[in-house]
């Protein structure tokens, strides 16, 4: 399966209320970016890659409501999706 990832604005996790700015020594050059990736397990990270930077993670329950609701944060269902787009193909080929 894909792992899913979305990147966020880090002005829109600032106003997480538990949000905690990281130190700058994680960051090369030490500017900020202004994008950060946010993986299935709701830690965010510096790349979308599993083993990149962790820069922030929560396990509350408020921090879950906060990335779907205010992030748009939801995993693909992958083997819907998959359902879907082969039942589309089967409606599109050409009959025998």
């Amino acid at each position: 399966m894909p792992r899913y990832w979305k990147a966020c604005s880090v002005q829109a996790l600032r106003t997480y209320p538990q949000w905690v700015e990281p130190s700058s020594a994680i960051f090369a050059g030490g500017d900020t970016p202004d994008i950060l990736f946010l993986d299935e397990g709701r830690t965010v990270r510096l790349h979308p890659h599993p083993d990149a930077t962790a820069v922030f993670s929560d396990a509350t329950t408020a921090w879950a409501v906060f990335c779907a609701d205010r992030l748009g944060f939801a995993r693909p269902n992958w083997d819907a999706e998959a359902t879907s787009v082969t039942a589309r193909l089967a409606d599109d080929s050409p009959s025998s």
